[in-house]
């Protein structure tokens, strides 16, 4: 099992959106690779339905699913949208 933090630090409600986005891509990369992908704890945002934090579980379904790709989302994200 590999854990997984998303946090938007001490950034605006726009990192927050940021956290949450990132977590929909993952959940999409662990589908394409056969992974789960679970929730363990989340900080919610103060005036959004988006998160502060979260922290996920990765593991392989099966022995032929792989987690190395979750080292390249490893590090800072920056992630570049329009503000609703």
């Amino acid at each position: 099992m590999i854990l997984v933090q998303i946090t938007a630090g001490q950034g605006p409600e726009e990192c927050c959106l940021g956290v949450a986005k990132t977590w929909q891509a993952l959940q999409r990369e662990a589908r394409r690779y056969a992974c789960r992908l679970e929730l363990v704890e989340s900080v919610p945002a103060t005036r959004t339905s988006n998160f502060k934090s979260l922290l996920l579980s990765l593991e392989g379904e099966n022995e032929n699913s792989s987690t190395s790709w979750i080292q390249e989302w490893q590090g800072s994200v920056q992630w570049i949208c329009e503000s609703p």
